[in-house]
């Protein structure tokens, strides 16, 4: 597998919120490292189609803790640690309100734009873990197709045991005649 070469460029999405575009041959991928590092965009620049749907719920800061239903119910989310709200059940956490859809949604995240890839990253606020995802395009030589990568590393910071769910979330426009 090889790494294509990306273009990667940052923008005003609405006020004080920024958003990262990559391209890279056939796809374009943008993400909102404030708003969760969401990516609100993965679009085909061959056939012309976006692959996630969007509502019509103007992007805006979030809150930890706030209701994962208040917002845009769009894009790709990330849920970690867990999925559903709910209090975390292992010590030595035992009971700290994990909101819900998970931590990271509801979170800015740092970023840093690299060679052809964008890297992201935030750290629990009731866990202690690092959460990093690194997205970048890819080929196959042997397919000659080129790929949209999401590399993922989850660093437990803690001397405990630390169970998590996790779930990539994305929110797919289905068109007519759209296959699974």
């Amino acid at each position: 597998m090889a790494t294509e070469k990306a273009k990667i460029k940052e923008s005003k999405l609405v006020e004080d919120i920024q958003q990262v575009t990559m391209t890279s041959g056939q796809y374009s991928v943008t993400v909102v490292p404030q708003l969760g590092a969401k990516i609100t965009s993965i679009y085909n620049r061959k056939t012309k189609r976006e692959f996630l749907s969007r509502t019509n719920v103007e992007y805006r800061a979030r809150e930890y803790g706030d209701s994962f239903e208040d917002y845009e119910r769009d894009g790709a989310d990330e849920c970690f640690p867990t999925v559903e709200g709910c209090p975390y059940p292992n010590y030595p956490w035992q009971g700290a309100d994990i909101p819900d859809h998970g931590e990271l949604w509801c979170l800015p995240w740092e970023y840093e734009i690299g060679k052809d890839k964008l890297r992201t990253w935030v750290r629990g606020v009731r866990l202690p873990y690092l959460f990093e995802r690194t997205i970048s395009f890819e080929t196959l030589a042997r397919h000659e197709k080129q790929y949209i990568r999401l590399s993922y590393s989850v660093t437990n910071d803690g001397p405990y045991d630390m169970p998590f769910l996790y779930a990539f979330h994305p929110l797919f426009k289905a068109e007519t005649k759209s296959k699974v």
